[in-house]
């Protein structure tokens, strides 16, 4: 079974490589966006804005904010999700204009969102989680059951028996 989302995210993000502009995209998980635009970027961007939008109606939205934005758009054959930095204004009005569920998420929660704020785990700590975490499968591997240990139990009566 799938596991069904509830939100959907719009995001405006910003970069040194084109500082006049926005990046503008629509995702089901901002934390693979992000992970996906880094992986992408020699220099790290970041999100100017994240809106949490009903996830049924992500496209819909996305494609609306295409349209009613298609003025200060800034399609130079590098994709057509590139717009003046005046769009981060013009956001929010839109989406209470059009009655468009969302809410503007804060940086805290984004940094919350992208796991920000957890500590890095070191290769030696890493390591000491796996070896724990190893012998305490090893361990629950061979712990005995209510059952073998009857049965062992019987076994050991049997022979004593004999």
């Amino acid at each position: 079974m799938g596991y069904i989302h509830e939100h959907g995210y719009i995001y405006l993000r910003q970069h040194k490589s084109y500082e006049e502009y926005l990046n503008f995209g629509a995702t089901h998980s901002i934390k693979d966006s992000d992970m996906l635009s880094t992986t992408q970027e020699h220099n790290r961007g970041s999100y100017v804005c994240v809106f949490e939008v009903p996830y049924e109606q992500l496209d819909e939205i996305k494609e609306k904010i295409k349209f009613r934005f298609r003025y200060i758009n800034n399609d130079k054959g590098g994709g057509d999700n590139f717009y003046a930095r005046r769009i981060a204004t013009l956001m929010k009005p839109y989406f209470e204009e059009e009655n468009i569920s969302h809410r503007k998420m804060d940086d805290e929660e984004l940094d919350e969102l992208l796991n920000r704020n957890r500590r890095s785990v070191t290769t030696n700590e890493a390591c000491e989680i796996f070896k724990k975490n190893k012998i305490l499968a090893d361990l629950n591997k061979r712990k005995p059951t209510v059952e073998k240990v009857a049965k062992t139990v019987k076994r050991t009566t049997k022979k004593q028996s004999s």
